[in-house]
Parts: C-alpha cells; sequence; structure tokens
C-alpha cells in the first residue's frame, strides 16, 4: 500500500481525495449540466481549529487500489465520531483541485 512520505508537500500528479459529510456538496449549476465531478470546493475546508485544509492523500499518481479499499471503513468511523453521515468521497489528481487558489 502507498504511503506518503509525512510532512511532504502533496505533488502536483498526486491523486487526493476528501471525505464528504455534507449533504449540500454539488455545485447545481454544474451538475445539472451532467458534470458528476462538480463539487464544491468548501468540502476541502477543515473544521478542527489550526487547521485551513484537509485531503486523504490516495496515491502517487493515481489512487491506489490498497488505500481505497481501507478509506470507507475509517471514514464510516470518523463519521460517527462526529455524529453526522458519511455521504461518500471525492477523488481526483492536486493539479485539477485549484485550492491553491481557494478563498472563502
Amino acid at each position: 500500500m502507498w504511503k506518503p512520505v509525512k510532512g511532504q508537500q502533496v505533488l502536483t500528479k498526486e491523486a487526493i481525495g476528501r471525505r464528504i459529510f455534507t449533504k449540500d456538496f454539488r455545485l447545481k449549476s454544474l451538475s445539472a449540466k451532467g458534470k458528476a465531478d462538480a463539487i464544491k470546493l468548501d468540502v476541502f475546508l477543515e473544521e478542527r481549529e489550526g487547521y485551513d485544509l484537509s485531503v486523504d492523500r490516495v496515491g502517487r499518481t493515481a489512487p491506489d487500489a490498497d488505500v481505497l479499499r481501507v478509506l470507507p471503513p475509517d471514514c464510516e468511523k470518523h463519521a460517527h465520531q462526529m455524529e453526522r453521515p458519511f455521504m461518500g468521497s471525492t477523488t481526483d489528481h492536486q493539479e485539477r483541485i485549484p485550492l491553491d487558489n481557494f478563498q472563502q
């Protein structure tokens, strides 16, 4: 199973994901046009004190099958701890998610 180097910056081609715990995560204007990957960037905002963004690092250049196999149970556990429903997750390459330009 792929494991990122602790403290290493997320690479441009790296596959990243985000656990989604809200029902309102799709951009209605885009999803209505059939773009299943049209999500609100604010799902990447971290609610915990001291953090700005949060991602799951899921593969060096593509999602790693072993990582994807262990991720759902971990997400369900996390949802249970937060007392919120786990709605799924999103995964893409870091370069396609403009987090460096994110402004709230």
